[in-house]
């Protein structure tokens, strides 16, 4: 759910974050199946936009697969794992 606070584990760091867009809801290929959805549940696949508390040093997935993962968790428990797609 938009707004949802995580905190976002990534070689090593573990900062706050929360999610500020839900972009589309996307099948394992890629391909959109739904913009903007209002939630995203467990065993779909998405793509969001997180903004993290504080700067940290992040590759894109295409440029570095060990850099590009990140995992975000909820109550100490696996919310989501991801790749960073595109950095803003």
């Amino acid at each position: 759910v938009r707004g949802s606070e995580f905190m976002f584990h990534m070689q090593g760091n573990e900062i706050s974050s929360h999610c500020s867009r839900l972009i589309a809801v996307t099948n394992s290929a890629g391909e959109v199946l739904k913009s903007k959805p209002r939630a995203v549940v467990g065993g779909m696949t998405a793509s969001v936009e997180i903004v993290l508390q504080k700067e940290i040093c992040l590759e894109r997935f295409c440029d570095c697969r060990q850099l590009g993962r990140f995992v975000l968790r909820q109550k100490g428990k696996t919310a989501g794992v991801g790749l960073v797609l595109e950095i803003l």
